[in-house]
């Protein structure tokens, strides 16, 4: 696996408010290494890219790994690079996060995030109090509790091929006009579909030729 490419066409994608890749680059569930969430929360601020399109993507996520691994590579961002807007956008979707969500991860990397960049945390309705569905609770102290919840065992199923459909799409596009493969979007979706199906040099030149796009059609700002 070439992991740097890996990496690279996850934050290109979430330039574009594409998040199945990055999902899965974030994702730590049942994966005893999670190495490829740690290089991309490290590398994502080496990306000069536009906030906006990113926030839009993951705002209404349901992955705590999505939720707390964005939150961490946002928050690597020098904050004097960010512009008031999009500060205000990821404050408010941070807040929700640490008051709302049940599991731990998010709600510990929404709550770095808001002191990261020097907000008060907001208020959380009955902090103490201990439910079923919560994964932390805030003790008589002031200290956060977590919860660790045994793994359930895993039923015996029939695994689909996770590659056909990239080679479907890739059968597809061969057939797709000149200019509608000029498109960064379309682009960056061959790019992953080359890359998904072992074809690392094709994934890289479309991954380079997407940085090469001129300013109004770039993914960077």
């Amino acid at each position: 696996m070439n992991s740097a490419l890996l990496r690279g066409l996850s934050i290109a994608a979430c330039a574009l408010g594409e998040t199945a890749l990055v999902l899965d680059v974030c994702t730590f569930e049942n994966r005893p290494d999670p190495e490829q969430r740690t290089l991309f929360i490290d590398e994502f601020p080496r990306w000069d890219i536009d906030l906006k399109p990113v926030f839009n993507a993951v705002k209404n996520s349901e992955s705590p790994g999505l939720r707390s691994g964005i939150c961490l590579a946002v928050g690597q961002v020098p904050v004097e690079k960010i512009i008031d807007a999009d500060k205000d956008s990821w404050k408010s979707v941070a807040s929700q996060w640490f008051v709302e969500k049940n599991d731990t991860t998010t709600h510990s990397a929404a709550g770095w995030l808001l002191r990261h960049w020097k907000f008060p945390l907001p208020e959380i309705p009955n902090p103490h109090e201990i439910t079923p569905q919560r994964d932390w609770f805030v003790n008589s102290v002031g200290s956060t509790m977590l919860r660790i919840r045994p793994e359930p065992a895993a039923p015996a199923a029939v695994i689909p091929d996770p590659v056909e459909k990239f080679r479907q799409q890739l059968a597809a596009l061969e057939t797709a006009a000149a200019a509608e493969l000029d498109k960064p979007e379309i682009r960056l979706q061959r790019a992953i579909a080359f890359f998904q199906t072992g074809n690392l040099d094709r994934a890289l030149e479309d991954l380079t030729s997407l940085m090469e796009h001129e300013p109004g059609d770039a993914l960077l700002t």
